[in-house]
């Protein structure tokens, strides 16, 4: 990161990815946790964000050098857990295509079904750039667009009644792939309309008391669906972002802080459930927040040792 990229970045959107992250952890160890209800918006944010601060490099990345960089943990976590799972924990009822499904869509039940994030991630990185390459004249209309689409085939049940016969590999980042299209909207027009920063620090208040009121009043009917569809969510997630941006930045320290906490976010996304099978016999009592918060920070720790292997391709699998 450049020293004047790295001067304008906000650190508290890092923050809120690395809650997210969090969450993830929360959504799938912790149905006891009283986070539990906010777990869903953790991935609609992620999605959000990435498509944020993707749009300044829209222009100038080479497209297949991007791709290439999301398939990396894509790929390579896949094999670090087909190998872990089957060669240390003796999993042998795996198959090659078991690992082929991971590397490829991101959720094989055996393996890691959290991945299929990044498939869609990649397939939707695409959909940008083709997008944003042909129609940038009339950008704002063909996001409405593409937002008015899915949320048309997600209430009408279209997307689900899709998808839903199909095998767990391919329904959910078939599925989802509609249902994070209103994200990757978002994201893009929060940047390229420069949105967080016509908002002030005083506003926080504000954000928060919008957020309580939209979760606790507002009930608006969600279709069927593979988890993240419905308007409410995306309401939900885009105040939270607005909300995390309001947060005062504080100092130099304070920023550095931050970016170390933060700079390995996906790798705790991608790591968590290997870590949770090794620490289940050991530790577990019941699946509360605190169970989880030993996961994210084991996870962070393992994540950040990793990031020090002076390794390009080592060090993507993790930030």
């Amino acid at each position: 990161m450049y020293p004047k990229e790295e001067s304008l970045r906000n650190y508290n959107l890092d923050l809120l990815k690395t809650l997210c992250a969090f969450l993830v952890v929360v959504a799938h160890f912790g149905r006891d946790s009283f986070l539990i209800s906010f777990a869903t918006l953790a991935v609609p944010v992620f999605m959000i964000l990435s498509f944020y601060f993707f749009y300044d490099k829209i222009c100038s990345v080479d497209i297949i050098q991007r791709i290439r960089r999301l398939a990396v943990p894509l790929v390579g976590w896949a094999i670090i857990y087909f190998l872990i799972y089957y060669f240390v924990l003796k999993m042998h009822d795996l198959t090659i295509s078991d690992l082929l499904y991971q590397s490829v869509t991101g959720h094989d039940a055996k393996l890691n079904a959290s991945m299929w994030f990044q498939n869609n991630l990649i397939i939707l990185t695409l959909v940008a750039f083709f997008l944003f390459k042909k129609f940038q004249k009339h950008f704002f209309i063909i996001m409405l667009c593409c937002c008015i689409t899915a949320y048309i085939l997600q209430y009408s049940g279209v997307n689900y009644h899709l998808f839903a016969n199909l095998g767990s590999e391919l329904k959910y980042p078939l599925g989802r792939l509609t249902e994070m299209v209103p994200f990757m909207v978002v994201g893009l027009v929060l940047k390229k309309y420069d949105l967080l920063h016509n908002f002030s620090e005083r506003l926080i208040y504000l954000w928060i008391v919008l957020f309580i009121c939209v979760h606790a009043l507002i009930r608006i009917h969600v279709p069927m669906s593979f988890g993240y569809a419905g308007i409410k969510l995306c309401m939900l997630s885009v105040i939270l972002v607005f909300l995390f941006n309001s947060i005062p930045q504080g100092n130099r320290f304070y920023k550095n802080i931050l970016r170390i906490i933060t700079q390995n976010t996906l790798g705790i996304y991608c790591i968590h459930r290997l870590v949770e099978k090794f620490l289940h016999p050991y530790i577990f009592t019941e699946y509360n927040t605190f169970y989880c918060l030993i996961i994210f920070v084991v996870s962070w720790i393992i994540c950040y040792g990793i990031s020090k292997i002076p390794s390009k391709n080592i060090q993507a699998l993790v930030k």
